[in-house]
C-alpha cells in the first residue's frame, strides 16, 4: 500500500529486476547508436574543444587554468561539468563527433538509473519501478538530450540524485540532508539555469520538512550547510572575475530595472505556465529543431492519457512522496520563465523524470483498480509507447536529418574536412568565409580531430563580398557558401567539391585558385 514515509516502509533496496536490466540494455542501444548522424551544433564544438584543450593542457582556449567558469562568446560563458567530463573522456579518446557526445549518452543513462532508483522506492512492485524507467528512457525530449554533447542533462543529474537522497532509509537525518544539500551546490556548476533550479530544490527541501513536522534547527543548516560549501569554489572564482557574472545577467536581461528589461513578469508567468502546455508536451513539441524533431512532442501520446490518472494516485502517497513530486514538478520551469523563454524543454528537462514518474503512477493506478477494463487500458498504453517511440526513432534518423540541418549549421564539419583531406605536402593556404557563422570554432575542431594543427598558421578567414581574389596564392583552398560561389568562380577560382546536404543540395562549396 503507498502512503507514509517510504523510509518506514523500505528497509533495503530490493535487488534490480530482469525488466530494468531490459530497460537499460535497450536504452544503451537506442542511446548510442549512430552518434554521428547529425551534425554538430555550434554549442557542442565549443564545448568539446574547451574539453579537448583542458584535457591536453588543463587550460581552456583562453590559458585560464582549469576554470569554473568558461567563456564562450560575447556575454555568454559556459558551466563547468559538461566540459570537464568530456575531458576526461578526451584524456583516453581522440577528438570526434562520437566521443563528443559519449559523455551524454553515459549521463542519459545514468538518469534513468537514478530515476529506476527513485522509482524503486515509491512502487511496491518491481515491475513499475522498470515501467517508470522505460517511461523515461522513451521521452523523446529525454533521448534527443542524451544524443547532444550539451549541459543540459547534467542538472537532471543532479536533481534525481538530490530526490535519491530524501526518499529513502534514513532521508531526515543531518548526513543525509547535509549530502543532498551538497548535491544541489555541485548542480549549480551543472548548467546556467541550475543557479535558479537549485536553490529551488533546496527551498523544497526546508518545507519537506516542515511539512513531516521537523521544528529542529539542525536539518535546515544541513541542508544549507552543504549547499553553501560545495559553492565556495564558485563564490571565489566569480568574486576574482567579476566581469564574467555581470556578462552573464545582462545576457539574460537579469538585474536590469523593469522599465530597461525586454522581460517583463507577465512575460515570465506566461513563460512559466508555457511548460504545461498539453499541446507543446504532447503535440508540437519544442519550438526549436534541436531540442525536439516535431514528428513528437515532448512526450509521447500515451503519456497524455496516464499524466491526470497518475496525478490523481500521488495523492494517495504518503508526505514525502507527495510534496517532492508536486514541488518539484512546479519548480521544473522556474529556470525557463526568470529568462522569460517559451517551449524550450532545454530550459526545463527537469519536469522530464517526474513526470515519467507520475506516468507511472497512473500505470499503477489502473492495474491496481483490478477490472479488466482498466488492465486491458494499462497494457494497451505501455505497448503503444514504444510503437509511438519506434517511429519516433525512424524519423530521427531519416527525414528529421533535412528538417534539423539548418538549425544545426549545415554541413559546415563536411567542408572543413574536405579541405584538410585535399591539403598536399606542403600544405596550402586556406580561405574560409567569414559569414560562415561559428566556423572559426568548427574549423578548430577538424583541425584538433584530425591532428593537423599547423594548417592554423595559413588560415584566413576573409569576407568575400570584397575578397580581391587576385591576391590569393595559387593553389589555396576556399570554404565559401554555395550561394557566393558564382561570383568567385567568375572572379578565377574553380570549384572541386559541392558538400552536400541531406537534401542532396550543396550548402557550402571548396574553391580552388
Amino acid at each position: 500500500m503507498p502512503g507514509g514515509p517510504i523510509s518506514a516502509t523500505r528497509p533495503r533496496l530490493e535487488r534490480v529486476s530482469w525488466g530494468f536490466i531490459a530497460v537499460m540494455i535497450a536504452a544503451g542501444v537506442l542511446y548510442s547508436w549512430s552518434l554521428d548522424q547529425l551534425y554538430l551544433v555550434h554549442d557542442e564544438v565549443v564545448y568539446a574543444i574547451n574539453a579537448h584543450a583542458i584535457a591536453t593542457t588543463l587550460r581552456d582556449l583562453n590559458g585560464q587554468l582549469l576554470p569554473v567558469s568558461i567563456y564562450v562568446t560575447g556575454g555568454f560563458f559556459a558551466t563547468p561539468v559538461n566540459i570537464y567530463f568530456t575531458a576526461l573522456f578526451l584524456k583516453v579518446l581522440p577528438l570526434a563527433e562520437v566521443t563528443t557526445r559519449l559523455p551524454s549518452v553515459v549521463v542519459g543513462l545514468a538518469n534513468i538509473v537514478l530515476l529506476h532508483a527513485v522509482a524503486r522506492r515509491v512502487f511496491s512492485r518491481a515491475w513499475l519501478a522498470a515501467a517508470a524507467a522505460g517511461l523515461f528512457a522513451l521521452t523523446p525530449a529525454h533521448f534527443i538530450h542524451s544524443r547532444l554533447a550539451t549541459d543540459h542533462e547534467y542538472a537532471v543529474t543532479a536533481v534525481l540524485a538530490w530526490t535519491v537522497c530524501l526518499i529513502g532509509r534514513n532521508s531526515f537525518s543531518v548526513p543525509r540532508l547535509f549530502l543532498a544539500g551538497a548535491i544541489l551546490g555541485a548542480g549549480v556548476y551543472t548548467y546556467l539555469g541550475a543557479l535558479i533550479i537549485m536553490p529551488a530544490c533546496a527551498v523544497v527541501t526546508w518545507l519537506l520538512l516542515w511539512r513531516h513536522g521537523v521544528r529542529r534547527w539542525q536539518p535546515f543548516v544541513a541542508v544549507a550547510g552543504g549547499f553553501a560549501l560545495v559553492l565556495v569554489p564558485f563564490v571565489a572564482w566569480h568574486l576574482s572575475h567579476p566581469v564574467q557574472y555581470l556578462d552573464q545577467m545582462k545576457m539574460y536581461s537579469l538585474g536590469e530595472t523593469p522599465a530597461a528589461s525586454a522581460i517583463s513578469f507577465t512575460d515570465r508567468v506566461a513563460a512559466y505556465w508555457a511548460y504545461f502546455n498539453p499541446s507543446f508536451l504532447f503535440f508540437a513539441g519544442d519550438t526549436s529543431l534541436i531540442n525536439g524533431t516535431r514528428y513528437a512532442g515532448v512526450f509521447l501520446l500515451p503519456v497524455l492519457v496516464l499524466l491526470p490518472i497518475g496525478l490523481a494516485r500521488l495523492t494517495t502517497y504518503g508526505v514525502t512522496t507527495t510534496t517532492l513530486v508536486t514541488l518539484s514538478l512546479l519548480a521544473s520551469p522556474l529556470a525557463a520563465a526568470v529568462v522569460g523563454e517559451r517551449y524550450r524543454i532545454n530550459r526545463a528537462l527537469v519536469l522530464l523524470p517526474f513526470v515519467s514518474l507520475v506516468a507511472a503512477m497512473g500505470v499503477e493506478a489502473l492495474w491496481a483498480a483490478g477490472r479488466r477494463s482498466s488492465r486491458g487500458l494499462a497494457l494497451l498504453l505501455m505497448i503503444a509507447i514504444p510503437l509511438q517511440f519506434a517511429g519516433f526513432y525512424r524519423d530521427y534518423f531519416g527525414d528529421y536529418r533535412v528538417r534539423s540541418a539548418r538549425w544545426l549549421e549545415y554541413n559546415i564539419g563536411g567542408g572543413l574536412e574536405e579541405i584538410i583531406r585535399r591539403q598536399p605536402s606542403p600544405p596550402v593556404p586556406v580561405y574560409i568565409a567569414d559569414n560562415i557563422q561559428w566556423a572559426p570554432y568548427y574549423w578548430q575542431f577538424y583541425l584538433a580531430k584530425h591532428r593537423r594543427p599547423e594548417l592554423a598558421h595559413d588560415t584566413i578567414h576573409v569576407d568575400v563580398q570584397t575578397l580581391d581574389v587576385r591576391t590569393i596564392p595559387a593553389g589555396s583552398l576556399l570554404l565559401c557558401r554555395a550561394l557566393d560561389e558564382r561570383a568567385l568562380m567568375a572572379a578565377g577560382l574553380t570549384r572541386v567539391a559541392a558538400i552536400p546536404e541531406p537534401d542532396g543540395v550543396p550548402w557550402f562549396s571548396v574553391l580552388r585558385k
